[in-house]
């Protein structure tokens, strides 16, 4: 980055600096650097002007740790969260491929539930063709015991005929 030259006006003293910072960023610290000059300077006007600076260079610093730390704790906890979503992707990504089994075994599960009904419309329509025929061989047999029982009363009845005419 080049070096800007500028001229900056700290407590009505001017100063020619060179700095890698833009002239705006360089009014912008002046600026920052005065206010400070003026709280301390009005909170008690009889420092000279040397012990001023010395004051609001201690104020300075102490404005620059805390953000410092504060950036730390930020920076702290910005990688627990990064962590945190880091095991949160990880479990959405076990969650998805669970998931996805789980549809895959449904589908099968479907599937199967779907051969089977077919299985069972095939078995009822072959239990209602088996009880017509049963009941149509109970009718036959029913049927042919009844004329078994007329042939056996004839014959019964013959063979007491035949006896007679012997």
């Amino acid at each position: 980055m080049a070096k800007t030259h500028a001229t900056i006006v700290i407590n009505d003293m001017e100063y020619s600096v060179v700095s890698d910072n833009s002239p705006e960023q360089l009014n912008r610290i002046a600026f920052t650097l005065n206010e400070k000059l003026r709280a301390l300077g009005s909170e008690s006007s009889d420092h000279k002007s040397r012990e001023l600076l010395v004051l609001t260079a201690l104020n300075v610093v102490d404005d620059y740790l805390r953000a410092y730390d504060s950036l730390k704790e930020m920076q702290i906890r910005l990688q627990t969260l990064t962590t945190a979503l880091g095991g949160a992707e990880l479990e959405n990504q076990r969650s998805g491929a669970e998931y996805e089994n789980l549809v895959a075994y449904q589908e099968a599960a479907e599937k199967e539930m779907s051969i089977l009904r077919e299985k069972n419309h095939e078995l009822e329509l072959e239990n209602a063709r088996l009880t017509e025929e049963i009941e149509s061989l109970q009718q036959e047999n029913a049927f042919l015991t009844t004329e078994n029982e007329e042939l056996r009363h004839e014959l019964a009845h013959d063979d007491i005929t035949f006896e007679e005419q012997s």
